[in-house]
């Protein structure tokens, strides 16, 4: 029982409109509110005048008010909504025209019914609906004074002081009807704003998350595009280092042309190459340098920078370089470089020789630079290159080398030949001699 009584009062719901379920809701509550009113009305009919026409009219109220609710359940509330507005003014206007004039207490009703059109219809419909009122109002009095009014309820104390009380209460519940759809409104509007900021705050990790991802992959691309410039860098000196070792030359030769190349490649503005030679490094070639009276043409392995890095078969890089090593030399002066590299020359274990390079740190950040600038900010690229660079080097020595001994052999077997052929000749005339004097 209580389910269904629960049932037939709940007002209607709209999911999909939020507008026309808060309109129904004050409907259903306000239609509710008074069709109780009107009930309790018909225990005090026997106390007017005309209970039978007291009786006809509360009950014509309980019947509209019933198919009201009935049109709210199936949808109606745009149309109920106009209509209880226009009946509630109608009803207020007609009940004070034939109940006493303007000093019913039921003028009240005026109030009630633009309370009810706001809560229903909003501000355009309100002020159509006062400024209705106020004109019934003025007419209502002037047909008073004019006598032309016929008052068919006359309206008793105890009925006047009943429908103040309705009338109190009736605007006290569409006052609280109206606060409580206000705090609904507000609560929803906190509701919403938690939401949007939630969603706001989501919205600002996944845009910072994406922003870091981004800047991730910008990061990741820009080390892979730098890798790939070192590696381009690297391989077009190489292929340049290698064109110029592919021919067949003497071992002092192929060593200046790869100095050559390698110092044109890293732009560094003097060099030497030195090979190894009975545990001796001697001076095989410069670029933009030539050893004078004041500076050492071989080294012991051990002996300074260059014999120790050839003894270690380690590289060696220094920036506080000493004041015997490679000078810049020019048209304007002298001057030791900023940095100085020196790389064994060595494959497999067995040392060649050595290569010293200096470079100059200005010669990194020149405009036109062949350097990409990936590869002018990171050192550690140029120390590869010298890498692959002087294996190359050493790989071409021992190929010379190598060459060089068979050409010495090939040499040396052609004179032992020529040799032999001469022995041959000799002995065979020795041979023919013998054989004359053994015929005497």
């Amino acid at each position: 029982m209580t389910a269904f009584i629960q049932h037939l009062i709940a007002a209607p719901v709209f999911p999909q409109d939020e507008e026309k379920t808060r309109v129904a809701r004050l409907l259903n509550a306000v239609i509710w509110f008074n069709l109780f009113l009107w009930v309790l009305t018909l225990f005090a009919l026997p106390l007017t005048a005309t209970p039978l026409l007291g009786l006809g009219v509360v009950g014509g109220l309980i019947l509209i008010g019933s198919l009201a609710l009935y049109a709210l359940k199936i949808g109606r509330v745009e149309l109920i909504a106009r209509l209880f507005v226009a009946f509630l003014w109608a009803a207020t206007t007609g009940l004070v025209a034939v109940s006493g004039g303007i000093h019913n207490p039921e003028t009240a009703g005026f109030v009630i019914a633009i309370l009810v059109t706001g809560l229903l219809s909003g501000v355009r419909s309100v002020f159509v609906y006062t400024v209705l009122s106020l004109l019934a109002s003025l007419a209502i009095y002037w047909a008073e004074e004019q006598g032309l009014l016929i008052t068919l309820l006359p309206v008793q104390p105890f009925v006047a002081l009943l429908a103040t009380c309705l009338n109190v209460l009736l605007a006290a519940s569409l006052v609280y009807l109206a606060l409580s759809g206000i705090t609904r409104a507000l609560r929803s509007v906190q509701h919403y704003a938690r939401v949007l900021e939630q969603e706001r705050a989501s919205l600002e990790q996944r845009v910072a998350e994406r922003t870091q991802a981004a800047e991730t992959a910008r990061r990741q691309a820009e080390i892979a595009n730098q890798a790939l410039e070192v590696e381009v860098w690297q391989n077009k000196g190489l292929i340049r280092l290698n064109e110029a070792l592919r021919e067949e030359q003497e071992v002092e030769c192929l060593a200046g042309r790869a100095l050559d190349v390698v110092c044109h490649h890293l732009q560094a503005p003097v060099g030497a190459v030195f090979l190894l030679i009975e545990d001796h490094l001697k001076f095989a070639g410069g670029y933009a340098h030539l050893p004078d009276a004041q500076t050492m043409t071989t080294y012991r392995l051990g002996e300074g920078l260059l014999g120790q890095a050839a003894l270690d078969q380690h590289p060696i890089v220094v920036e506080q370089i000493p004041a015997d090593c490679l000078t810049v030399t020019s048209g304007l002066g002298n001057a030791l470089p900023s940095r100085l590299a020196i790389w064994p020359l060595q494959n497999g274990g067995i040392l060649f020789g050595a290569l010293e390079v200096g470079l100059l740190e200005d010669a990194l950040s020149i405009e036109n630079s062949p350097f990409p600038a990936s590869v002018a900010s990171l050192p550690a690229a140029q120390a590869q290159f010298l890498d692959r660079a002087a294996e190359n080097i050493a790989i071409a020595l021992q190929t010379a080398y190598a060459r060089r001994r068979i050409n010495e052999l090939l040499l040396e077997t052609q004179a032992q030949a020529e040799e032999l052929q001469a022995r041959e000749e000799e002995l065979r005339a020795m041979n023919d001699e013998l054989q004359v004097q053994a015929k005497r």
